[in-house]
């Protein structure tokens, strides 16, 4: 009886320890990730797994397409900025904790006169994105004008 509790406690050991996530990035590296993003005054943010169903592969689509096809301008001026990101690869784990985000998510990050504005556009985003795309688009395109026009 006792080797196989200590049988099964060692396995539980090192399934545990293999289990243990590995951090490839330094401080520096998350710390720059999360200044670069500040430092642009508008962000459209579009959060993901790295396996995506249709509808969250339109979302992705309808925002990216909203913003460089719309705010071409405001891009090359550095104001504004789209961000594909999974929240799997642990690239961004900053932003994820920051917005708490679970799985797929389209946030817009303002930096204006008012502080930091955040608008969380994804119930929005996928109540439509399927049948009404122009109402997404619509959506993303009056926020982000909201806060160019101020």
């Amino acid at each position: 009886m006792a080797k196989i509790s200590f049988v099964l406690l060692l396995s539980g050991l090192m399934l545990a320890s293999c289990q243990q996530k590995e951090s490839k990035k330094t401080v520096t590296e998350e710390a720059s990730i999360n200044a670069e993003s500040q430092e642009v005054p508008a962000v459209v943010y579009y959060f993901h797994g790295t396996r995506r169903c249709p509808t969250c592969i339109k979302v992705g689509e309808i925002a990216r397409a909203t913003v460089e096809n719309n705010f071409k301008k405001e891009i090359e001026e550095g104001k504004l900025k789209f961000e594909d990101i999974n929240v799997e690869d642990g690239k961004h784990d900053d932003l994820v904790e920051k917005y708490q985000i679970r799985w797929n998510a389209l946030i817009i990050r303002i930096n204006g006169k008012n502080g930091e504005e955040i608008s969380d556009l994804t119930d929005m985003a996928f109540q439509y994105a399927n049948t009404s795309p122009d109402e997404v688009e619509a959506s993303i395109k009056s926020k982000l004008y909201q806060f160019l026009n101020q």
